[in-house]
C-alpha cells in the first residue's frame, strides 16, 4: 500500500507540521478503508486508486462540478 500512495521519506522538524502531516496521513487511509469497506473488500488498493486517478471532473460556472467520466 505504501508504493501504491507513492510513500517517501518526510522530514519535517516543527512539531505542528509534523501533527499536520500525520493527521493527512490518518485521514487518507481511514478515507481509503472507508471506501474499501463499502465496497464490500471487492476490490484491492491499486484498483481503487486507480479509478480514483481515471476519474475527471469540470468546473462549472456556479454550479460546481460536474463528472466527465463514464459509470461502469
Amino acid at each position: 500500500m505504501k508504493t501504491d500512495f507513492s510513500a517517501r521519506p518526510v522530514y519535517l522538524q516543527n512539531e505542528s507540521r509534523i501533527k499536520a502531516h500525520f493527521l493527512i496521513c490518518f485521514l487518507a487511509l481511514l478515507t481509503y478503508r472507508l471506501l474499501e469497506r463499502n465496497l464490500d473488500y471487492k476490490y484491492i488498493c491499486e484498483n481503487i486508486l486507480e479509478t480514483l486517478k481515471e476519474m475527471n471532473f469540470a468546473e462549472v460556472q456556479e454550479q460546481g462540478f460536474i463528472p466527465l467520466y463514464a459509470r461502469r
